[in-house]
């Protein structure tokens, strides 16, 4: 809606400079850093316009669908392999479904919340984050998914 802000551009980080920030055009790698404040980025050189439509994203693929790994996967490098697991349809179907319970989980969570007790609440947070970790080992064929596919059904159950 606003395009340019006059003057204020020169020291404010407006909407146009951020996305150049989140860009994943090869202009828009490592630039616009600061937070409120453009003017730094401007003296120390990381300042860049934004002069092409930017595409937003990673550079490179994350290759899993895992949650907690995909939190702290900046850590951990190793060579580059493609990543396209085959998952049968079934496979696909049983986690639209299962992941349709883990909403209504959530939605129930968020509205009966304040008479919940703290450990109903930590045990509904528990399923929630299980099963959304079983999805990512489910779509990823790993052996090791009975670690937290059975746990989240049991404490559906419960």
């Amino acid at each position: 809606v606003i395009t340019n802000i006059g003057p204020l551009e020169w020291i404010l980080n407006t909407p146009s400079h951020h996305r150049v920030h989140h860009g994943r055009n090869p202009y828009c790698i490592d630039k616009n850093y600061g937070g409120t404040l453009i003017i730094w980025d401007r003296i120390f050189g990381t300042f860049e316009a934004e002069d092409a439509k930017v595409v937003y994203g990673l550079t490179h693929p994350v290759n899993s669908f895992e949650p907690i790994l995909l939190q702290v996967l900046s850590f951990v490098t190793g060579n580059e392999v493609p990543f396209n697991p085959s998952v049968p349809a079934y496979l696909n179907c049983y986690a639209v479904v299962h992941f349709v319970v883990i909403m209504e989980v959530y939605i129930d969570l968020l509205a009966t919340v304040t008479i919940l007790s703290q450990e109903t609440i930590l045990l509904r947070i528990s399923i929630i984050i299980l099963s959304l970790t079983s999805f990512g080992f489910l779509m990823e064929n790993r052996q090791d998914i009975k670690l937290f596919f059975f746990p989240s059904l049991i404490l559906i159950i419960l």
